[in-house]
């Protein structure tokens, strides 16, 4: 479009800070709502229905897969209708699932309810937060990246007492009443009025364009990078998925074991209830600052930092019987912790242009959506065979140090991300 403009240096509210804000309350309440307070039903759910808990936390790995499968398609989809259509349906799909738990008198509804808010997540959370902001954003993309994703770990301190309070006050079912209606309430005015999948429906270019733009040739160029189509016949690219998978487990094997995990290493009591009080704190930070290091310092630094903390954090452990590793393993992984929904999100630009980034993130979220359902799987088999946490712990260093080494090794092999750094270094020359 010949009229679109640049806001960013006119003095004025650029529009897409409306669209991070959008995405962060998704993240909040969409994603934090479904994932994070899972928990809290567990005990009420199984005792209201006389069910063993791990038919009950079936339900989880239903909404995994079921969001898994969801996100290549949605990921297709997003360029083939409007993204306020999507995500308004997907929200009432979110709104269907947690109506149908509040009703639910059998496994049958509870599991089927689970296909359906997997499908929710997908559509109204992992793809279009990622793709808003991709097109809306070329400077800052990874500080708003952090911002959105941060959301889940905000969303997570807000509704964990609310819901706990509602549990106690009224039960889980109306409990999962009106967090369906909080969901519907918080989000719709958002994806049904504020939404456009790219800046140029509002008459803008995306931020930092015109920057970007100027140290180019003034020729219009279309979006950089390699096709869908070309993606999938790289063997790198499928490299990446596999690493994603292998960082997902690593990332969720320690969190799903959390508290069993340091109460049978010997961790205080105390010690225990301050890291789980403070990991979506920490995780929070992480997000927030590795999405700066990504804008500031580049992908690879952004790797670097993700998965140094990654690794560093199984070294506190071994022994966490202080106060102190306690603490330091909780603040290594907040900064780590990213790696697992952040980096799916944020790598694919750099490596492999920007050209059908839905499609190819469509991808790498279901890569890493299958390492999250595989986590627990892989957690409970180190676990029965040795009978403790060490092999869990062992096992997740050395593949963390190993998806250290793949990352480099992608990176190093890519051709989108040799022709940036050789730009670069050309325009820092000039």
């Amino acid at each position: 479009m010949g009229n679109t403009t640049n806001l960013k240096n006119e003095g004025k509210f650029f529009y897409g800070w409306w669209i991070v804000i959008g995405c962060t309350v998704i993240m909040a309440v969409l994603f934090a709502a479904i994932i994070n307070t899972f928990s809290l039903y567990v005990l009420p759910v199984t005792t209201g229905l006389n069910i063993d808990r791990s038919e009950f936390t079936y339900l989880y790995s239903i909404m995994t897969f079921a969001s898994m499968i969801g996100n290549p398609i949605f990921g297709m989809l997003v360029k083939k209708m409007k993204i306020r259509v999507m995500v308004t349906g997907s929200v009432l799909l979110a709104f269907l699932g947690e109506l149908m738990l509040s009703q639910a008198n059998g496994l049958g509804m509870i599991y089927l309810a689970g296909v359906i808010l997997g499908i929710a997540l997908s559509g109204g959370a992992t793809i279009p937060v990622s793709v808003l902001i991709t097109n809306w954003f070329e400077e800052k993309r990874g500080l708003c990246m952090g911002i959105a994703m941060a959301g889940s770990g905000v969303g997570g301190m807000i509704l964990t007492p609310i819901v706990t309070w509602l549990l106690a006050a009224y039960g889980w079912r109306t409990a999962y009443l009106i967090v369906g209606i909080i969901i519907l309430v918080c989000i719709v005015p958002f994806s049904a009025f504020v939404f456009r999948l790219h800046p140029e429906e509002k008459g803008l270019k995306p931020y930092g364009s015109d920057s970007i733009e100027g140290s180019r040739s003034e020729e219009k160029k279309p979006v950089s990078g390699l096709s869908y189509a070309e993606t999938l016949k790289k063997p790198r690219f499928w490299l990446l998925c596999i690493t994603i998978v292998l960082v997902a487990i690593v990332i969720n094997a320690i969190v799903v074991n959390l508290v069993p995990l340091l109460t049978d290493m010997g961790a205080p009591g105390k010690a225990i209830t301050a890291s789980v009080s403070l990991a979506g704190m920490f995780i929070i930070i992480g997000k927030i600052v590795s999405g700066r290091v990504f804008d500031k310092l580049g992908i690879t630094a952004g790797i670097i930092l993700l998965m140094a903390c990654t690794t560093v954090q199984f070294l506190f452990l071994y022994r966490p019987t202080s106060s102190m590793f306690c603490m330091l393993f909780i603040g290594f992984h907040g900064l780590g912790a990213p790696a697992a929904n952040l980096l799916p999100a944020i790598v694919i630009g750099p490596l492999f242009g920007d050209r059908d980034y839905a499609a190819k993130y469509g991808i790498t979220s279901l890569c890493a959506a299958l390492g999250a359902a595989l986590s627990s799987f892989v957690a409970g088999v180190l676990y029965n065979s040795s009978h403790g946490y060490v092999s869990l712990i062992t096992f997740s260093l050395v593949l963390s140090v190993i998806c250290f080494a793949l990352f480099m090794m992608i990176i190093k092999t890519s051709p989108q991300m040799e022709a940036e750094e050789e730009s670069s270094a050309q325009s820092e020359v000039i």
